[in-house]
């Protein structure tokens, strides 16, 4: 049985980071701030997409781009982990593939606002389907980067408390989303996506300016690297993928099939993400301090058991309201150990895309979820 420690391939290489409280709050923050921009930009897209596609006469396209989404959130985070990696060795630069990441979004984000603003009459509303189709591609692109950056935030017994934190930030908007939906139907169809795109500019850039100096140390250690330990990829996209299964059951599942008397589908998907978050922060310091050996195997193999007592139980709601509850519970401590483990089994020069291929691993049930639904 394969031991859930955390320890990097190389163990004479120096992860420490020299901050007093060993965690650098601005750039994690600054990280936090990036998810709260993706998280607006999601919810947005998936309220006015096919308000859009109806509006310029293309929902025949629908099905399509649900699939197109699903297999571009689960390919596109591996490639750019790889270019990323490989751009970091060969010129010493990472911030190349976030910043065409960023910019590309930011910018298909303008074009779409116009495209909007013009009408179906427009001259541009032609390239509307293929607009949002780049949009999912650049999305996809900058997160594996960013995220593979996380372990020069904190040392390594702090990375849970980071994660908790980072965990927080993103799935409280998301357990928002009603909220936000208000804000955006304020916005508007065409302010909406000026704002979206100002939005991940600006938090992409604050992010490359606070993380400039890790990339440097970093760099530095990838070219000092001479282990020959190997990346455990396998073992990360397992993990991605047992993560990403239980978000989507409670995401996507528990909002479309739950028929509960006294709470929606939908009300009870946004109840349980927030469970899931909160317990990853409040857990976070307890994790740290013991360690994510002590947590992990018993979340995994508790988030499988109750994930599937939730799908085969949804007809029987004194069965899946307690199983749905353990879920995000078991979900919210699997994902506070998750990538500090990923972490200790990537060498330093192949990080990102140990990171791409976990994050385009935790896609593929929400994906198949979404597919099933649209087909």
């Amino acid at each position: 049985m394969q031991s859930f420690q955390t320890t990097a391939p190389d163990a004479s290489i120096d992860f420490s980071v020299t901050t007093k409280s060993g965690i650098k709050w601005n750039e994690v923050l600054s990280l936090g701030g990036l998810n709260v921009a993706l998280a607006i930009s999601w919810i947005a897209y998936l309220e006015y997409q096919p308000v859009l596609l109806q509006k310029f006469a293309v929902t025949q396209l629908a099905s399509f781009l649900v699939v197109a989404k699903a297999i571009i959130l689960v390919v596109v985070p591996i490639l750019a982990g790889w270019a990323a990696d490989r751009i970091l060795a060969n010129r010493g630069r990472f911030f190349v593939v976030f910043m065409i990441g960023i910019s590309t979004t930011a910018m298909i984000f303008m074009i779409v606002a116009s495209i909007i603003s013009m009408g179906p009459e427009g001259a541009l509303a032609g390239i509307l389907p293929v607009m949002i189709v780049l949009w999912l591609i650049s999305m996809s692109i900058f997160i594996a980067p960013a995220y593979s950056m996380i372990e020069r935030f904190a040392s390594g017994s702090k990375l849970p408390v980071v994660m908790g934190v980072i965990i927080l930030v993103t799935e409280v908007i998301y357990a928002l989303e009603p909220l936000v939906l208000q804000l955006i139907h304020l916005f508007g169809e065409t302010l909406t996506f000026i704002v979206g795109g100002v939005l991940v500019l600006g938090t992409g850039i604050l992010f490359q300016r606070l993380t400039s100096d890790e990339v440097y140390e970093r760099t530095e250690m990838s070219r000092k690297f001479q282990g020959t330990a190997r990346n455990s990829y396998f073992t990360i996209a397992f993990l991605g993928l047992i993560l990403g299964a239980g978000r989507a059951l409670l995401v996507e599942f528990v909002s479309t099939e739950a028929a509960v008397e006294f709470l929606g589908g939908k009300q009870l998907s946004f109840l349980l993400l927030a469970v899931s978050a909160l317990v990853a922060f409040t857990m976070g310091r307890k994790v740290s301090k013991l360690g994510t050996g002590k947590f992990m195997p018993a979340a995994l193999i508790t988030l499988a058991i109750s994930g599937l007592i939730s799908f085969f139980g949804i007809s029987m709601t004194w069965i899946f309201i307690p199983a749905v509850v353990i879920t995000s519970v078991s979900l919210g401590l699997s994902h506070l150990c998750a990538l500090p483990y990923a972490f200790g089994k990537l060498t330093p020069k192949n990080t990102t895309i140990g990171i791409g291929i976990f994050l385009g691993a935790s896609a593929v049930a929400e994906g198949l979820f979404e597919i099933w639904y649209a087909l």
